[in-house]
């Protein structure tokens, strides 16, 4: 079966497109029709990269992430990026919290949790990260 591109492309930059599609493969049309449905999943995870919120949402739900640090980390490891930061991570933290039904508390262990395992991870790995950022962007 063909994939529906029109929905992709009407959610957005052509960027967005080219990287769920080279991301998520035959999922990226069902992840673009997710994102037709609000604003608040067709927004980036964070400022600084093209993958959206959708993405993370299908992570959970089909991908069996269960927490940031899976989302982020591996899923869609836009934290593996060199710009990632602890804004990045609050601000990511905060639009999945939206869109998940986290309340604050929620969305407060799950950040903590987050920013202790992408320390760890960040310190376990080589210092040339530069494939990791490649994939991240």
């Amino acid at each position: 079966m063909m994939p529906c591109w029109n929905c992709a492309d009407r959610i957005g930059q052509r960027r967005i497109r080219e990287g769920m599609l080279e991301w998520h493969g035959k999922r990226a049309a069902d992840i673009a029709r997710m994102a037709l449905v609000s604003a608040e999943l067709r927004a980036p995870i964070c400022p600084h990269t093209s993958h959206i919120i959708a993405e993370v949402v299908e992570a959970y739900r089909r991908e069996y992430a269960v927490t940031l640090g899976d989302v982020l980390l591996r899923r869609v490891p836009v934290a593996l990026g060199a710009c990632w930061s602890e804004s990045c991570s609050r601000e990511a933290a905060l639009r999945i919290a939206a869109v998940l039904g986290w309340n604050e508390l929620t969305m407060g262990a799950n950040l903590e949790a987050f920013e202790m395992e992408r320390t760890a991870f960040s310190e376990a790995c080589p210092q040339d990260t530069a494939a990791f950022e490649a994939a991240a962007d």
